[in-house]
């Protein structure tokens, strides 16, 4: 189980990476309700994948705990760095009016 967790939030960091890369240079604005949405993701796999099987003997130990958080502080902290990089990165010189003649 715990190959599966470190599987299953690296491809959802992945696939997190690759949706604000396609969509940054598009509409910025909308990144962080993206990223918002994709980390609400991962805990509601959490939830309905492994939290059942951790609670099957009714203590969660450490092991198990670890199992879970491990990859997702791990991923988490990509995360951030990596949206922070690109939002960094953005060009916010451009007036309004030639975003939209690109845009067209």
């Amino acid at each position: 189980m715990i190959i599966t967790s470190y599987l299953i939030n690296y491809v959802l960091a992945a696939l997190l990476l690759l949706i604000v890369k396609l969509n940054i240079k598009k509409e910025s604005s909308n990144t962080a309700f993206i990223f918002l949405a994709i980390s609400g993701l991962k805990f509601i796999v959490f939830f309905v994948e492994f939290y059942p099987y951790y609670q099957e003997d009714g203590i969660m130990q450490r092991i198990e705990f670890a199992a879970f958080f491990v990859p997702y502080a791990t991923c988490l902290i990509l995360e951030v760095f990596y949206l922070s990089k690109q939002l960094n990165n953005q060009d916010y010189s451009k007036p309004i009016s030639e975003e939209k003649k690109e845009i067209k």
